[in-house]
């Protein structure tokens, strides 16, 4: 379990935050770790005419999974909102 993105990202070192490929994504995080293993980032769509939210999941074999589909959420408060529904439904 993860208390913030910076645990993420010592653990999951490799392609996945590679500033090369977020810098590409335009990823931003945009949400706390939401039970221990969720968060939402949002990256520009492929036209970069807006920006796009995804729920991700930090896994234990050193992976990032997105929840869903990638860009699924139109606004940041639905996308955080989804992450806790996951988390729940994680911990149920």
């Amino acid at each position: 379990m993860y208390s913030n993105i910076q645990e993420i990202r010592v653990t999951h070192e490799g392609h996945w935050f590679d500033q090369s490929n977020m810098r590409m994504f335009g990823t931003r995080f945009v949400s706390p770790v939401l039970g221990g293993r969720y968060f939402v980032t949002s990256e520009r769509n492929f036209d970069a005419t807006r920006r796009l939210f995804t729920v991700r999941r930090a896994d234990d074999s050193g992976d990032i999974e997105t929840v869903g589909e990638f860009q699924a959420y139109t606004t940041r408060h639905r996308a955080i909102q989804a992450a806790y529904e996951a988390a729940d439904a994680e911990e149920d």
